[in-house]
């Protein structure tokens, strides 16, 4: 059990990692094509649609993104 908590944080940040990089470099993006550029990203699982909604909200939480007020499924970077 233990483990594979380990196992799932690790993923967790991974996935959180490379929605950071993704939106600092495109500086915005809508949530259809973001899942799209994790899932070419991410070689080592597949992360699931919860753990990637999980990982945005967290990172909304932290302050590292927050979604478009005009349009609830754009996600931006905040500088």
């Amino acid at each position: 059990p233990m483990r594979k908590e380990s196992i799932n944080m690790e993923r967790d940040m991974a996935v959180q990692s490379i929605i950071v990089k993704i939106l600092k470099q495109e500086k915005r993006m809508d949530l259809y094509s973001l899942f799209e550029r994790i899932d070419r990203s991410v070689k080592q699982f597949k992360p699931s649609m919860s753990m990637l909604k999980d990982s945005i909200e967290k990172l909304i939480e932290k302050d590292y993104v927050e979604r478009d007020r005009h349009d609830q499924n754009v996600l931006v970077y905040k500088e």
